[in-house]
């Protein structure tokens, strides 16, 4: 082989090692590569998301349109949750308030995990995936429902 290709190798393989411990699996998730559990979610959490869902009939007739909501969740830390919807505000459907959901969740010890959400008078639950930082005090989450699109922030009040 050429002696030029050696050196290239020899040059590559080091970066090779360092990307390996640079980047640690998703067992790492938290700081300091601490486990969650669904008791990792425990307390009032403030909610902002914005993103497009399919407008419900009879305003919508199903089309999709843009939202934007805040809102608090309380979780239980067992895997489940009550929440109030403090405003959504619907391209189509307009402005709604005071709307109650509830539903479940499972933390997977790397500190991912899904959430069910149910809100009154919408035919079908809202499944997400979530991770969670900064030790329990944020959790990122979009939904995994089909036509829903969007992210959600929340943070522990």
């Amino acid at each position: 082989m050429n002696p030029i290709k050696y050196k290239k190798l020899a040059i590559i393989t080091p970066s090779l090692v360092f990307v390996a411990v640079a980047f640690p699996g998703p067992a790492a998730a938290q700081d300091g590569g601490q486990k969650c559990s669904n008791a990792t979610l425990k307390g009032d959490y403030g909610l902002h998301a914005t993103g497009i869902r399919p407008a419900l009939p009879p305003a919508g007739m199903g089309q999709p349109e843009m939202h934007a909501t805040i809102a608090i969740r309380t979780y239980d830390g067992r895997g489940n949750f009550t929440g109030i919807g403090v405003l959504t505000n619907g391209q189509v459907s307009g402005v709604s308030a005071g709307r109650p959901t509830s539903g479940t969740y499972q933390v997977n010890d790397d500190c991912s995990g899904t959430v069910t959400i149910n809100i009154p008078g919408v035919p079908a639950a809202i499944k997400s995936a979530f991770v969670i930082v900064n030790k329990g005090a944020e959790i990122k989450e979009t939904p995994m429902t089909p036509g829903e699109i969007g992210i959600a922030i929340l943070q522990r009040m």
